[in-house]
C-alpha cells in the first residue's frame, strides 16, 4: 500500500471589526481590505501584501491570509513576495490594514 504525503498550507487567519470613527459598526456589505505586512512600522520595506474581498456581518469580517483568490500588492517597484509563510523569516513584522472600496 502506497501513502500520498501532502504539505500542510500556509495561512493566517485573520478576523477584524470595522467601525467609523464614532466605533459604530460599517453597514453590513462587500468591501475590498487590502492587508500588508512591513518589515518596519514606519517607512518600512514592504514584506508581503494582499487584497481580499470580504463581507460584513455586524462590522465582522475574516480572511485568510495567503489563501488563492486574493489580488496581490506588489509592483515592480515594490516586489514583496506573496507567500505568507517568508513574511515571517524576520525579526518583527507590522500589519496594515486598508479599506479599499466600499460596498456599491
Amino acid at each position: 500500500m502506497s501513502a500520498l504525503a501532502q504539505s500542510v498550507p500556509k495561512l493566517i487567519n485573520y478576523q477584524g471589526k470595522l467601525t467609523d470613527a464614532g466605533s459604530a459598526s460599517l453597514p453590513d456589505g462587500a468591501y475590498g481590505v487590502a492587508l500588508r505586512i512591513w518589515d518596519q512600522s514606519f517607512s518600512g520595506q514592504l514584506i508581503w501584501g494582499q487584497e481580499y474581498n470580504v463581507t460584513l456581518m455586524a462590522g465582522v469580517f475574516n480572511v485568510r491570509l495567503g489563501a488563492p483568490g486574493a489580488t496581490s500588492l506588489t509592483t515592480p517597484q515594490n516586489p514583496a513576495v506573496n507567500d505568507i509563510a517568508f513574511a515571517f523569516n524576520g525579526p518583527a513584522q507590522f500589519l496594515g490594514l486598508t479599506i479599499t472600496r466600499l460596498a456599491d
